[in-house]
């Protein structure tokens, strides 16, 4: 018999008990990580854990929220500068109330299960579990986020469910086969390894420094600022609001799971990246640059640079480099990994027209092919 249970913060379970069915290396669906976003009043409206049990064992559990959700968020060209037109005269056109399965600040889906958990069950119990919710705080529209494609065959049973599966923004990742930074860049075929060194080259002719650190918190209003000045700048894809409170609860809660990479002039943050250490998987979560000085010591493209050497000398297996930003990662030997998302609206007619719109303005990109490697071809 399984049953079902809603927990309307993480603080209603202990942390030994939440964990046990969590992935080592699944740290956005940890207890610690899901408890320092949820206390970062971002932009989200609330925040639900649903739990599945089985008799009285935890089987399974996951993560939604509420937030809104603008279909136009990766539309391009005369369809955007007339959506944007639009919201000149009315502002909230095209933006809707959204509850998703996942994490507001990390790519990866957040269901967990126990061994002998049937996900097919479980997996429907959470479906009602979100159209309960939905239905309950009005909310049209229901998605679940981030599956890759070995996890199609079995999701694919969403469909059943009057869910329509949509291509999201892809992911990149980077397989770790060097022992260091030096036989990472040896490994490249010269046209990619000349640009890295070149860059190099000016961010030491400008004296500058790096620092990794698992302690930042006294840092974090300089770190939200300079994460600030990259989300004023992004064009591909801005969603997550952080805040100050966020960069401390990554560090007090996260321990040593969590690190910055920090590049500094002196005593002055030019840019850094914050970085989950799995046990395999090292993530790259977020990043921020002061763009007065960018340019002159490529600050930007140091940052990839040092977040890969801290992959390499620290032993993880891959890379996990987000997404967008695409043609910087795949110079650095990133491939494309396909991402997907499950998506329907309440009101069939309406899921029909809203997954069409999601279609038509999410761009299909060709990344083409990257020799960046001599012995191998990255392909996108």
């Amino acid at each position: 018999m399984l049953r079902s249970r809603v927990l309307s913060t993480i603080n209603e379970i202990d942390e030994e008990t939440w964990d046990s069915i969590v992935g080592k290396d699944q740290l956005i669906s940890s207890y610690m990580y899901l408890k320092a976003v949820e206390e970062s009043g971002i932009n989200v409206c609330f925040c639900r854990y649903p739990l599945v049990y089985e008799e009285d064992k935890l089987v399974a559990h996951t993560c939604i929220y509420k937030m809104y959700f603008e279909p136009d968020i990766f539309a391009r060209g005369k369809l955007k500068r007339f959506i944007n037109l639009v919201r000149r005269i009315w502002p909230n056109f095209l933006k809707l109330a959204l509850l998703e399965c996942g994490t507001p600040v990390a790519l990866g889906n957040t269901i967990s299960y126990a061994p002998q958990a049937d996900r097919k069950k479980v997996l429907k119990i959470i479906v009602d579990t979100m159209e309960k919710t939905a239905k309950e705080n009005r909310i049209g529209i229901i998605l679940l986020r981030d599956f890759s494609n070995q996890d199609l065959d079995f999701y694919d049973t969403l469909k059943s469910h009057k869910f329509r599966r949509l291509e999201n923004l892809p992911n990149t990742m980077i397989e770790n086969k060097w022992s260091g930074f030096k036989e990472y860049l040896d490994s490249m075929r010269g046209h990619y390894r000349y640009k890295i060194r070149k860059r190099i080259e000016k961010f030491e002719e400008g004296e500058l420094t790096v620092e990794i650190t698992a302690s930042f918190s006294d840092i974090a209003s300089e770190l939200l600022r300079l994460w600030q000045s990259v989300f004023e700048h992004a064009r591909e894809y801005t969603r997550e609001i952080l805040s100050e409170d966020f960069f401390r609860n990554m560090d007090s809660y996260m321990g040593d799971k969590t690190k910055v990479v920090l590049l500094k002039k002196k005593d002055k943050i030019l840019g850094f990246a914050l970085i989950l250490m799995g046990s395999e998987t090292m993530k790259f979560t977020f990043m921020g640059l002061d763009y007065e000085y960018n340019e002159r010591y490529c600050v930007y493209f140091n940052t990839f640079y040092n977040v890969v050497k801290l992959g390499i000398e620290s032993g993880r297996k891959r890379f996990d480099m987000g997404i967008t930003t695409y043609i910087p990662k795949m110079d650095i030997g990133a491939r494309i990994v396909p991402l997907y998302i499950y998506m329907k609206h309440r009101n069939r007619f309406l899921s029909f027209l809203l997954t069409g719109a999601v279609r038509l303005m999410t761009p299909v990109r060709d990344f083409g092919t990257r020799r960046v490697f001599k012995e191998r071809i990255e392909a996108g």
